[in-house]
């Protein structure tokens, strides 16, 4: 880098600088969401939905989700997902080993028997047995969706608790 190079780079961040501090000392915009000129009817508002705790559902989609706690020892992993997925349960702490494989019934809900039984300490995930699009994959992840290098995205998952 150049000798002028160096400087013209100086004076853009001294001037990045003074703007930020010049942001700081704006007057705050207070604006209230009843100062709105748009009222909305009670009349056109939505209806909460129950949920139970095990289930998320946005627009009606029902996303994966492994009930907890999941515990050291157990032989199978139950949840919610979209009906009729063909889905595996995976130990993503040793390499995705699978442990078992199933399907989501009718209700959305699936009760997969893992061997070896999941071990303390350990992220249980969920793959599913057909490619996703991403679309779908956004649709359809948990709060415990998770990456690894070695094994990608697994659409759920959770850490087992226990001795």
């Amino acid at each position: 880098m150049t000798f002028f190079s160096r400087i013209v780079c100086c004076l853009t961040l001294v001037l990045l600088m003074l703007s930020l501090a010049a942001c700081d000392e704006a007057p705050a915009i207070t604006v209230s969401p009843l100062d709105s000129p748009i009222i909305a009817s009670s009349s056109v508002l939505p209806t909460p939905i129950a949920v139970s705790e095990s289930e998320t559902i946005d627009e009606g989609i029902v996303k994966f989700n492994i009930d907890e706690p999941l515990l050291a020892g157990a032989s199978q992993v139950t949840g919610v997902g979209p009906a009729g997925l063909s889905i595996s349960v995976v130990d993503v702490s040793v390499g995705y080993e699978v442990l078992g494989s199933g399907e989501v019934n009718r209700e959305g809900k699936f009760a997969i028997k893992v061997t070896p039984p999941v071990m303390s300490g350990h992220r249980i995930g969920i793959l599913t047995e057909e490619p996703l699009s991403s679309a779908e994959f956004k649709k359809y992840a948990g709060d415990g969706q998770h990456f690894t290098a070695q094994g990608g995205w697994v659409i759920e998952s959770a850490i087992v608790e226990g001795p």
